[in-house]
């Protein structure tokens, strides 16, 4: 009887055991897993952590770049307006291309004006009447008077000289004359203030002058004036 109680007890202290065991091998086991998914988490939090930083760090670089693109595509605008702006420029009374914007304006303001012009020089002659115009006044024949002064007059082409007045531009209808009469034209300078003088006299006197008095066509003179301010870029 004895016996057979030390048996079962032997028995019940071994199933206590194992049971004891197996509790801690399932407490050892979560622990495991417990300890394997913080590591997992902490390895995902660092490498979400690493992607991000190299997003950051790329998103500054290609703003870097962008941002040093646009500077390198802003500068040659920037170097060509400062080119442009360090052009000298000069201020030239006349010159062969103020002439030619002169040509294009008489052409058109002689339509405005129902009248048709053309150019003379001191090489191509007007027959003014019977005046060979500007030559027989460079010859002395004829005397040029400003608003009832006699003035001495030369042909220049810049505008400068040593006479009382610069004629840079002679232009006149008398080819094509209405019954109204000719008129007259000389563009030029005196003192270096651009004038426009006109004369529509047809008749000749004793003193063989020549008389003109400033245009008071306001558009005819604005014109010439604008032209002549101008300042020429060098080249």
């Amino acid at each position: 009887m004895k016996k057979m109680l030390v048996t079962t007890m032997g028995l019940l202290l071994f199933f206590a055991g194992c049971s004891a065991n197996k509790t801690e091998e399932t407490s050892s086991t979560e622990k495991v897993v417990t300890t394997e998914s913080s590591t997992s988490q902490s390895t995902s939090t660092k490498s979400a952590n690493a992607t991000s930083t190299e997003a950051s760090k790329s998103r500054t670089t290609e703003s870097s770049e962008q941002q040093s693109s646009n500077e390198q595509s802003a500068q040659p605008q920037a170097s060509t307006n400062t080119a442009q702006a360090s052009q000298p420029v000069t201020h030239v009374l006349w010159d062969a291309a103020k002439t030619a914007e002169l040509a294009t304006f008489m052409q058109s303001w002689g339509q405005e004006m129902g009248q048709q012009y053309r150019s003379y020089d001191d090489h191509v002659q007007a027959n003014y009447y019977g005046l060979q115009v500007p030559q027989d006044i460079f010859d002395g024949k004829w005397t040029t008077v400003i608003n009832q002064t006699p003035v001495s007059v030369e042909w220049s082409e810049n505008g400068e000289g040593q006479a009382d007045f610069q004629i840079v531009a002679i232009y006149s209808d008398i080819d094509h004359a209405t019954p109204a009469g000719g008129h007259l034209y000389f563009f030029g300078f005196q003192q270096k203030q651009p004038k426009v003088l006109i004369t529509q006299q047809n008749q000749g006197n004793q003193n063989n002058y020549l008389y003109f008095k400033e245009t008071a066509n306001e558009s005819l003179k604005n014109a010439f004036i604008q032209l002549a301010n101008r300042k020429t870029v060098l080249r």
